[in-house]
């Protein structure tokens, strides 16, 4: 995540539309930091055919020993859609 001078490197877990938990951090941000964030290796964490990142803006919304809680900002409709069909491709049909 870059904000304000600042570049940071996670791994994002719990994504959703809305945001994510950002874990392992290589630096610290204030809650209410908002900068851009790329979410990198989309193919293979959402096994999809996708393009392999994608760059979101973010907000800092809280800390927590080991990362940082994360609000997607602005249009979101790439990032829906990505995890729309990645989520689909591993439901189960009953029989």
């Amino acid at each position: 995540m870059e904000s304000e001078g600042a570049f940071l490197t996670g791994v994002l877990q719990n994504i959703s539309a809305a945001g994510g938990f950002l874990t392992n951090p290589t630096g610290y941000l204030e809650i209410g930091a908002k900068g851009r964030i790329r979410l990198t290796n989309l193919r293979e964490a959402l096994h999809t055919t996708t393009a392999e990142s994608l760059a979101l803006e973010a907000e800092i919304t809280r800390t927590e020993i080991g990362g940082f809680g994360i609000r997607f900002l602005g249009d979101l409709d790439e990032l829906e859609s990505l995890l729309e069909r990645a989520c689909g491709r591993r439901v189960i049909e009953p029989t």
